[in-house]
């Protein structure tokens, strides 16, 4: 990238009158690098941890809006056929296929599992599911998570 950085070229890019989107792909998660990512121009900030479904799903709606997003936080929700789910209520909802209890999603996403419970509550309330396995069939149903 030569010298500076992904905040530094996002700057330089926005100053030549550039239109294009910029998404940091960071291993920073702090919300220091956050500010100077949003303040520099950028429209969605993403871990490097992230699987690469969510990524993609980031990807997407950065395409569809200008709005500014980040992992765990996303505004404004992401809205597939009016389900209205978060980003972070998607990261839970792409690990049920794999049979995760609340507490392994916990320590993937790094939440309590606590935290995990009243995500997976929120998605099966706006995808109107009684259980993982009809949240997961409407999910994929829906192109919200991967077969």
């Amino acid at each position: 990238m030569g010298t500076g950085n992904g905040i530094d070229l996002i700057k330089q890019s926005i100053a030549t009158g550039t239109e294009s989107k910029f998404v940091v792909l960071t291993m920073h998660d702090d919300l220091e690098t956050l500010e100077l990512a949003k303040q520099a121009g950028a429209v969605a900030y993403v871990t490097k941890s992230v699987p690469i479904e969510q990524l993609i799903q980031v990807l997407s709606v950065v395409s569809e809006s200008n709005t500014f997003i980040k992992r765990g936080d996303i505004k404004p929700a992401v809205t597939k056929k009016d389900f209205a789910l978060t980003f972070r209520e998607l990261e839970v909802l792409s690990l049920l296929p794999t049979g995760a209890t609340a507490l392994a999603i916990a320590g993937v996403l790094f939440l309590t599992e606590a935290t995990v419970k009243t995500h997976l509550a929120a998605i099966y309330r706006k995808l109107n599911a009684v259980n993982r396995a009809q949240a997961v069939s409407i999910g994929i149903e829906n192109n919200l998570i991967a077969k």
